[in-house]
């Protein structure tokens, strides 16, 4: 009967609602956060590799990725401060009501989405960049030579190239 003890907690665990409510947020942060950095990560990345002046444009999308997480949590903490956060005051001057950010549930889960996409977006777009800058140029060549839109380019060369990056 000893080691069948552990066995009633977590069956005690799995029956309560806070528990699955809990692991129902975590799935919902972590999709959420997944799929904003990887998309606008390869978003970027993409755009990045078209811009003229790509160093300053690197280093100006490397920003949050180096401020140190009490300053950005500081920064985040007042832009969605209720009363006077910068986010609500902008909301007022377009004539909607203001937001309580941190105070509701469902608001507090977005933000927390949007601040923890803009702290790792950085770290994803130069990933893909990378992967972009490696992908060799006589593949698009060969591909604009067969008559391959940039759409096809894009699904069926950058695409599979990029998935060890993705993965």
């Amino acid at each position: 009967p000893g080691e069948f003890i552990g066995l009633g907690n977590y069956i005690r665990l799995f029956q309560q609602a806070l528990f699955w409510q809990v692991t129902w947020n975590s799935v919902i942060y972590t999709a959420s956060t997944l799929l904003l950095k990887t998309g606008l990560g390869l978003w970027l990345a993409v755009l990045l590799t078209k811009v003229p002046a790509r160093t300053f444009f690197q280093a100006l999308l490397f920003l949050p990725w180096v401020i140190p997480s009490s300053l950005s949590s500081l920064m985040w903490w007042w832009l969605y401060n209720a009363q006077f956060g910068i986010i609500n005051q902008a909301l007022k001057v377009v004539g909607m009501t203001p937001i309580p950010w941190l105070a509701d549930p469902s608001w507090a889960r977005l933000a927390v989405i949007v601040v923890n996409t803009w702290r790792g977006l950085p770290f994803f777009a130069m990933c893909f960049l990378a992967g972009l800058l490696a992908i060799p140029n006589e593949f698009y060549e060969a591909a604009q030579i067969d008559g391959a839109s940039q759409r096809a380019q894009f699904r069926y060369i950058t695409l599979p190239l990029l998935k060890p990056i993705m993965l």
